[in-house]
């Protein structure tokens, strides 16, 4: 294992640390000290010389020592060095931050410009880059606050917690997963899972296009209903067509008999019921030409309906677009007035600006004319030349700052003006989709009363449309032509008795006939009702195939779940993790919420979160094959840690201290 020692720490100027040197043992080393008196300093300065934050992860912190009146003291340099142990081989590092205070050229007077940081490697000058490089090779920066701070894990967010436990439990593999679940009983529910996954799909991918094909079937599923019902409604009203046939056949039985009772008595008449019989049969195909022209006329009345009702749907989508389009538009010009007012904000302080300039004056301080040496006033002619030079460099000045706040001004005078036309543009386009918006309002009202009003008309439209099918007309006509000329008496002398018979048989004839031509058009439907009934159990039948398939996809994530939180347990002696959160429906969400003997982490008490966050760090080191200082703040909190191998040092509030007091450990 690659150890990491910390023998000595040096502090100088650093937060409120004039000078402090620590000597660390190399078990454990514990510093005492009231509130206020530098304990965390130390860790944080720590931290500091290796990444330039403090403990918290902060680059903004305030390294300098602080005066009475709260302001930092300047042109003081801040140093942190360091002697480390690595694997038997000692390094010093060294890390310096200081102010920047250079003089302007052709002035006295020094101007703080920022700051600088010097690196040293064993007292040799490093730049950054290098420097980072050296601290790389020893000990990455997440790894090393994961190992040297009891609380910095516990504090990361939960998905990267869980990122660090899988990482070091290792792959739970598909292979181990299905090995673990799978038997002879229940191995045919797997199947397809493990025939995607062998296929290289993810888990995510597979489970998505279930989700897919089941909302594809469902979504087709629930119109099923819709157009069954329209089905049989168009149905014609169900009569017992066997019984009609049966009676058809025994009345054709019948005629059959009375017209050849007719025919032996006379050959004239048979011709004459020949012709009868032949126009019956032509007023029985006009009667189904004339219904079929009916039910075509019905569909197209049904069509034009829906029609209807499609192109209200249409008008209220455009509706929904145009509001959508304007609700945006008023954003958008609500966006220009906020930049535009603060343009105008930014153009009213250059006009304030330019005027401040512009009134600047040149002064000369007392003593700009005397030798600091021998305080001797300089003579009038150089004095004079001093004052136009500095005059000249003065007035070149303003006029320079004066041009670039004008050129400034310029551009914002311009970028206002881009954007008040633009804000008029929206607000022409704001009224073309109120306008827009008005008119499609007034269409949906004027469409949805007119469908209204034609559908209570669909009866009355269909009468009038066969009153004015010159087609259907012209038929009823004929069969009506045909009719009369049927019932015209046959001058059969005595065979009267049985013409009358013939022709009252023939209407029963005509009256099954014409009921029976209905059969055709009903076994069609109801065929397509057949149809539509088996496509609706087919889809249930593919909807619970899938619904087993995502079970089996929930069982395989959840023992694979189960898996991962017994390997990653396996691993710590005082922590456990609960990797997954139950859900009520069955299923389970990943987390990582850290249990200390059943107690959340962030319930437990600081003693418990300090043998936790050692825990941890040992498990860690064990896997990365490492140790490095572990730094335990409010260590007087808790009277036993778990053994580590790393290097202990522990920070103990102590209210006796009024001086940091070190002790060291073998």
């Amino acid at each position: 294992m690659k150890k990491i020692i910390l023998k000595q720490m040096k502090l100088l100027n650093f937060k409120g640390v004039r000078l402090l040197s620590i000597e660390f043992g190399t078990a454990e080393t514990s510093i005492y000290g009231q509130n206020g008196t530098g304990k965390t300093t130390i860790f944080d300065a720590f931290i500091f010389l290796f990444f330039g934050k403090d403990s918290t992860g902060r680059t903004d912190f305030n390294i300098k020592t602080l005066g009475p009146d709260n302001e930092p003291f300047h042109k003081m340099s801040h140093e942190v060095s360091a002697l480390i142990n690595v694997d038997g081989d000692e390094v010093t590092i060294r890390r310096t931050f200081k102010e920047n205070w250079p003089t302007k050229k052709g002035t006295a007077t020094e101007t703080f410009s920022g700051h600088t940081q010097n690196f040293y490697w064993n007292d040799v000058p490093l730049n950054e880059t290098e420097f980072k490089k050296k601290i790389a090779a020893i000990l990455d920066e997440g790894l090393f606050k994961l190992i040297t701070n009891t609380s910095y894990f516990a504090c990361l967010k939960w998905q990267d917690r869980r990122l660090v436990l899988e990482k070091i439990a290792g792959e739970i593999t598909n292979q181990m997963v299905f090995d673990s679940i799978i038997t002879g009983a229940n191995k045919q529910d797997f199947t397809s899972l493990l025939n995607a996954l062998n296929a290289k799909k993810s888990l995510y991918e597979y489970r998505s296009e279930i989700a897919n094909k089941k909302k594809l079937i469902k979504d087709e599923k629930d119109l099923l209903p819709s157009r069954i019902d329209e089905a049989k409604r168009s149905l014609p009203d169900y009569v017992d067509y066997a019984s009609i046939e049966e009676q058809l056949d025994k009345t054709k039985e019948e005629l059959f008999k009375v017209e050849d009772l007719i025919n032996n008595k006379t050959l004239a008449i048979r011709q004459k019921q020949e012709v009868i019989n032949n126009k019956l049969r032509e007023v029985q195909t006009l009667t189904n030409n004339a219904r079929n022209i009916e039910f075509a006329e019905k569909n197209k009345v049904q069509d034009r309906k829906r029609e209807r009702d499609q192109q209200v749907i249409n008008l209220k989508t455009l509706l929904r677009n145009n509001l959508d389009n304007a609700s945006r538009n008023a954003i958008e010009v609500s966006n220009q007035n906020a930049r535009k007012k603060s343009l105008q904000s930014d153009q009213q302080a250059l006009r304030n600006k330019w005027v401040a300039v512009d009134k600047e004056l040149l002064e000369f301080k007392e003593n700009e004319f005397t030798c600091p040496a021998c305080k001797r006033d300089y003579e009038a002619t150089d004095i004079e030349a001093k004052k136009a030079q500095m005059l000249s460099n003065f007035n070149q000045d303003k006029s320079t700052r004066l041009n670039k706040i004008t050129a400034e001004g310029k551009k914002v005078t311009e970028d206002i003006a881009v954007i008040d036309a633009g804000i008029l543009t929206l607000k022409t386009k704001d009224g073309l989709l109120q306008s827009e918006g008005n008119d499609l309002k007034q269409q949906i009202a004027v469409a949805e009363e007119e469908n209204t009003k034609l559908s209570s008309n669909d009866q009355k439209e269909f009468d009038n449309a066969m009153a004015l099918n010159e087609e259907h007309k012209r038929l009823l006509q004929q069969i009506s032509v045909l009719n009369d000329e049927i019932n015209i008496p046959i001058d059969g002398g005595d065979n009267a008795d049985l013409i009358t018979k013939k022709r009252e048989i023939s209407l029963e004839i005509q009256a099954y006939q014409q009921q029976l031509s209905l059969k055709g058009q009903r076994e069609k439907i109801d065929a397509r009702i057949t149809e539509l009934q088996n496509q609706e159990s087919q889809m249930a039948n593919d909807l619970a195939r899938l619904e087993g398939i995502e079970f089996s996809i929930m069982q395989f994530e959840k023992s694979k779940m189960g898996m991962l939180e017994t390997k990653v347990n396996s691993m710590f002696k005082i922590v456990k993790f609960k990797m997954f959160e139950q859900q009520i429906n069955g299923g389970q969400v990943p987390c990582c919420e850290t249990l200390i003997n059943g107690v959340p982490y962030s319930d437990a008490n600081t003693a418990s979160k300090i043998q936790a966050g050692v825990d941890i760090i040992n498990t860690l080191c064990r896997h990365y094959n490492i140790s490095a200082p572990i730094f335990i703040d409010n260590r007087e909190s808790v009277f036993i840690i778990p053994e580590s191998e790393s290097q202990i040092i522990s920070l103990i509030a102590s209210k006796p201290d009024k001086q940091l007091r070190i002790e060291q450990a073998a």
